[in-house]
């Protein structure tokens, strides 16, 4: 029987509210604010920027994994981000699936402060999807099941953006805008852990979720953002699809619910 806090949900709390509480208000109140715009300073290119805002980024979304790797994953010897691909077949499809995205790149985008800035976001999509689907889904899984560690997680990953919302982004605590933008956040991490889930691969959650954040045809077309969002998520549940009919190991005892990677 579990305890009423195991140690690793105990663990992985404590990283969380470090996070939620210290971490991210620095991020978004000093290092964005006061930091950036004095490196920025430095220099006026536009690659410049686009390097520094990467570097920044880097270190502000990839301390926290790193811990939760070190505090919580690593004791219970889960799988690390980017697992072994046991099978050709399954890097064959991860690698079309991941080029079909690239191939719809609006050829304009591809300036180099755009694909700085692009991998910026790649990076965060992994850094997020490393802590949040990686790792505490399965920490929350082995308490509540499957499922409902997914509801519990996306609750926490929609509360994780309240610094982008309202620091960052500077929308009142009392907008019904910015609570919008936490309600999306919520519903956005349930569907990373759908895709996640049925594909079997943190690899391509963070993919679709960097392509999400990036947004190369809105930049290149002036769409709306939610609209390109939508047909990136919806391309990336098609992807964890095929992903998980061609490329999947099939096992008598493989559980049947579960983010399980193989």
């Amino acid at each position: 029987m579990l305890t009423i806090v195991s140690a690793w949900e105990f663990r992985a709390l404590l990283i969380y509210l470090f996070e939620f509480m210290i971490w991210i208000p620095f991020v978004f109140y000093v290092l964005y604010p006061d930091v950036e715009p004095v490196l920025v300073g430095m220099s006026h290119s536009p690659w410049w920027s686009a390097t520094v805002n990467l570097l920044l980024q880097s270190f502000a979304t990839f301390l926290i994994p790193v811990l939760m790797w070190l505090f919580v994953a690593k004791p219970l010897h889960m799988t690390p981000l980017i697992n072994t691909i046991k099978r050709a077949r399954k890097t064959v499809i991860l690698i079309a699936s991941c080029t079909f995205f690239l191939l719809l790149t609006p050829p304009s985008v591809l300036t180099t402060p755009q694909v700085i800035m692009g991998l910026k976001l790649f990076l965060t999509g992994i850094s997020e999807e490393w802590q949040f689907r990686g790792i505490m889904t399965r920490v929350f899984q082995r308490r509540f099941g499957f499922f409902t560690s997914c509801f519990v997680v996306s609750g926490l990953f929609g509360a994780y953006h309240w610094g982008e919302v309202f620091l960052y982004e500077r929308e009142s605590f009392s907008s019904i805008a910015g609570w919008t933008m936490i309600g999306s956040d919520v519903f956005a991490g349930l569907l990373f852990s759908w895709i996640v889930w049925r594909s079997g691969s943190l690899f391509w959650g963070s993919f679709v979720h960097g392509f999400v954040d990036w947004q190369p045809w809105t930049l290149a077309s002036g769409r709306p953002w939610i609209s390109d969002g939508i047909v990136a998520i919806l391309l990336g549940i098609i992807g964890a699809e095929l992903i998980r009919i061609f490329a999947v190991e099939r096992t008598s005892n493989a559980p049947s619910s579960g983010i399980h990677y193989t």
